[in-house]
């Protein structure tokens, strides 16, 4: 369940490095279910690991994807080793 409090939704989207340099978007679909709905096996804790780096830990600007992928793979290397299920980069990524 949607707890009561919460009347907003935050959706952030930044397109970078795309071949057709377009995207399609259509409105979010929200709908509410019932815990009971979630089969047994997804019952479970997840753990996130969140990968930024500091600017001074690059040189100079990012200019290709190469240069992203050169700079945050050893920290998703690195962030790894904690067994996360999910590892987040920042959007800018």
């Amino acid at each position: 369940m949607i707890p009561e409090q919460v009347n907003t939704q935050i959706l952030r989207f930044t397109l970078r490095w795309s071949a057709k340099r377009s995207s399609t978007w259509s409105l979010a679909q929200i709908e509410e279910f019932s815990t009971n709905e979630i089969p047994a096996h997804m019952h479970q804790s997840i753990k996130i690991v969140v990968v930024t780096g500091k600017t001074n830990q690059h040189q100079g600007p990012f200019t290709t994807t190469d240069d992203n992928i050169s700079f945050y793979a050893p920290l998703c290397e690195k962030a790894s080793q904690e067994h996360p299920s999910l590892i987040m980069l920042p959007e800018i990524a």
